[in-house]
C-alpha cells in the first residue's frame, strides 16, 4: 500500500525518534520545506483513540515541528491548524470491541490480519461524518508570545505546545458527532 499512499502525497515517519540523531533533524527540515511551500499537512495529534472511541492525549511531536517552521515564516504569512472530527456511523471493528468488552484479550495486529480485513472493505458501514472546527492561527500564537519562539526555554515551548494541542483537541471534541 506504500506505493499508493506515497503517490497521493503521504509520507511515513517513525513512531518515535528516541535514540535517533539524524532522522529528526532531516525530517524537521522537510516539514519546514513543506510549510514554506504552503503544502497542506495532515497529521493526527490525538495519537489514536481508546477502544471505546475516546480521544487519547495529544502527541505534540509533529505540532512542535510545525510550530518551529511557523516561527521561521515571514510575519504576514498565515499558518493555521484545522481541528477536524471524523465520525463513523458504524465501525468495522464493532464485533471485536464487543468481544474485548466481554473479557476477551485484544488481538495483536499483523499483516495476516490486514489481509483478512480486506473483506471488510466490501461491506457498507453507513455514513462517515467529517466536521471542521474553527481554524487555530499558529502564526498569531507565535507572534503573541513574550519572546521569539526560538528564544523561549524548552519548558516554556513545551507549555505552549501543550496549550495549542489542547485547543486542537477541544476543537476536535466540539465537532465530534455522538452516534449510536
Amino acid at each position: 500500500l506504500g506505493y499508493f499512499f506515497r503517490g497521493s502525497g503521504a509520507f511515513f515517519i517513525k513512531r518515535s525518534f528516541n535514540k535517533e540523531r539524524i532522522f529528526p533533524v532531516v525530517f524537521g527540515q522537510y516539514v519546514r520545506l513543506l510549510i514554506r511551500e504552503e503544502i497542506p499537512l495532515e497529521f493526527f495529534i490525538e495519537g489514536g483513540r481508546s477502544r471505546t472511541g475516546k480521544l487519547l492525549p495529544p502527541k505534540v511531536g509533529m505540532l512542535r515541528m510545525v510550530m518551529d517552521a511557523g516561527a521561521d515564516m515571514r510575519p504576514e504569512r498565515v499558518l493555521s491548524v484545522l481541528p477536524i472530527a471524523i465520525s463513523y456511523e458504524q465501525i468495522a471493528e464493532e464485533k471485536t470491541y464487543a468481544r474485548e468488552l466481554s473479557g476477551a484479550k485484544k488481538e495483536r495486529e499483523s499483516i495476516a490480519g490486514v489481509l483478512r480485513a480486506t473483506k471488510v472493505l466490501k461491506k457498507r458501514f453507513g455514513k462517515v461524518y467529517m466536521r471542521v472546527g474553527e481554524p487555530i492561527r499558529l502564526n498569531e500564537i507565535i507572534a503573541s508570545l513574550e519572546k521569539p519562539w526560538q528564544d523561549l526555554s524548552s519548558d516554556r515551548r513545551r507549555e505552549v505546545l501543550q496549550e495549542v494541542a489542547e485547543r486542537i483537541m477541544f476543537g476536535i471534541g466540539q465537532n465530534m458527532l455522538i452516534l449510536p
